[in-house]
């Protein structure tokens, strides 16, 4: 990895493209909480407006949203929108952490992961007119532009698993509480936010250490044992704010009306073209994992991996009923699983790019076909969700 601190052209190019950035997003949301011309359709538009009125607000958002508006002269709403703004901008930048640390000793350019971190938000489906009746909704994976909370939930779900991951790895050695402290602060944050990217982990850890408890052997068990819970424990603190959140948002037969969960798998059987809508979602990360299979036994790889197989086992059988059944809550692990799943390809694509030592170097012509493969399919991916991105910026709904 190249450890030149200095200043480059690049790094300039960089932050010119986090500006542009912030600035479209600052006027995309400010529309959005005006529902400008009555378009722009947002949840932002929700938590704005829950601020001048007398609804309890126990969200993250919610209320930083409420100590920005009592700041604010006169309660403008040009303080919310910026810190709405900031948030993409903050996602951005853990983007470049975490592509950071998995490509760490590729010997990839500051600039390759800058411009890794930047395609975050404008990871998702591939769209297909004969396949996709809308660009987001039902096309298996997309940024939710529209909302806040699910920005507030990757920033900090993505520190989270980095910090996870990195106390993880050193944990034979000796564990890291300055990582524990990190991820349970983070993962606490994530799960106040939105719980379904936390659901997703607690899930996935559960599953990465039983598998690892299994194969350790028999002298060895108690001693991983009681590694594995002390670890675990950092997460226990996020799983309690779960269960709070749930425990207000599902009150009971006095409060039906906010409605309950049901096993129904109504999301994968009702979802028309499911093999095709999968492929169309995923394509770019699908090859990436295929080709890299042996990864997913990596302590570091595993994670990721898993909180995308929870984030399916979350939206394939699960459903809300009543007044939150249209409010897509359990697509929210789907999204969460997908956007690492997509994340981690990059800096997996990055790594093989540079490993020419090793990765398929007796077959040049395969890595070629390799590359130039994954090559269209980002640029497919990322294509199709920066139309996305143009269609929600000039005022058509979020489920175009």
């Amino acid at each position: 990895m190249q450890n030149d601190s200095k200043l480059k052209i690049t790094d300039i190019i960089y932050i010119g493209l986090i500006s542009v950035l912030y600035v479209l997003c600052y006027r995309l949301f400010y529309w959005m909480a005006l529902e400008y011309q009555g378009k722009y359709i947002s949840d932002l538009a929700y938590y704005v407006s829950l601020q001048s009125s007398d609804e309890r607000v126990f969200r993250f958002v919610g209320l930083m949203y409420k100590a920005i508006y009592r700041l604010m002269p006169g309660h403008s709403i040009e303080g919310m929108v910026a810190f709405t703004a900031f948030m993409v901008v903050l996602i951005v930048l853990t983007n470049y952490a975490y592509i950071k640390f998995f490509s760490e000793e590729s010997g990839a350019s500051r600039f390759e992961i800058q411009l890794a971190s930047l395609l975050g938000p404008f990871m998702g489906s591939m769209y297909i007119p004969s396949l996709h009746e809308y660009f987001y909704r039902k096309s298996f994976a997309s940024f939710a532009w529209h909302s806040p909370t699910y920005f507030a939930m990757i920033f900090s779900g993505t520190l989270c698993l980095l910090f996870f991951i990195k106390m993880y790895e050193s944990s034979k050695e000796h564990i890291s509480w300055k990582y524990w402290v990190l991820t349970m602060i983070t993962g606490t944050l994530s799960s106040h936010a939105k719980p379904s990217f936390i659901l997703n982990m607690i899930a996935a850890m559960i599953a990465v250490f039983l598998i690892e408890l299994v194969k350790t052997p028999a002298k060895e068990k108690l001693s991983t044992f009681k590694r594995l819970v002390v670890m675990g424990l950092s997460l226990v603190p996020a799983g309690c704010m779960v269960l709070l959140l749930f425990k207000i948002e599902f009150r009971g037969e006095g409060h039906a009306h906010r409605g309950g969960i049901d096993i129904t798998f109504g999301n994968l059987l009702n979802t028309e073209h499911l093999a095709m809508t999968v492929i169309a979602g995923l394509a770019f990360p699908l090859i990436v994992w295929i080709v890299n299979y042996k990864l997913i036994k990596s302590k570091r790889y595993c994670m990721p991996f898993g909180i995308f197989v929870m984030g399916i086992c979350q939206w394939a059988p699960f459903e809300e009923t009543g007044a939150r059944a249209s409010h897509g809550n359990f697509d929210w692990g789907l999204n969460a699983g997908c956007y690492y799943l997509f994340l981690t390809s990059i800096a997996i694509a990055i790594n093989n790019w540079h490993d020419r030592e090793n990765f398929m170097k007796d077959k040049p012509a395969l890595r070629n076909l390799y590359f130039c493969v994954l090559a269209i399919l980002l640029i497919w991916h990322v294509g199709s969700q920066l139309v996305y991105f143009y269609l929600v910026y000039h005022g058509n709904h979020f489920y175009q």
